[in-house]
């Protein structure tokens, strides 16, 4: 389809862009943009993107913290034994440790909650 608009040439042969009236640029006999022209032919064409949904949930039951279907992801876990903030943290960093980065920062985590944890219940 040829698309018109004043002082525009129509459409590139090759991206199907609008060609400005300045440019007689050609690749192989077509009239070509500025883009196709740089690029030496059209830009690539890009599938077309059906699915917007991630793969994974990764706001409820993310995979480095057990996924959906783990029994024993952190938060049902978390849940079922009452642990509170400091000690739910400390399970949360030890069952993401190395699923999520670097797994001595994860480690570092669990110890800051559980000393928090120790001092909180020392006082």
């Amino acid at each position: 389809m040829t698309v018109s608009r004043p002082g525009h040439q129509p459409n590139c042969t090759m991206c199907h862009g609008l060609i400005p009236l300045i440019s007689d640029w050609d690749i192989e006999g077509n009239r070509v943009c500025r883009l196709c022209f740089a690029r030496g032919g059209p830009p690539p064409v890009m599938p077309p993107q059906t699915d917007f949904e991630p793969k994974t949930d990764l706001v409820n039951h993310p995979p480095h913290y057990g996924g959906a279907d783990d029994p024993y992801e952190a938060i049902k876990v978390i849940e079922a034994w009452g642990l509170g903030f400091n000690l739910g943290n400390v399970l949360k960093y030890i069952r993401r440790s190395g699923a999520k980065g670097a797994p001595l920062s994860d480690l570092s985590k669990a110890q800051f909650y559980l000393n928090r944890e120790i001092g909180r219940r020392k006082s």
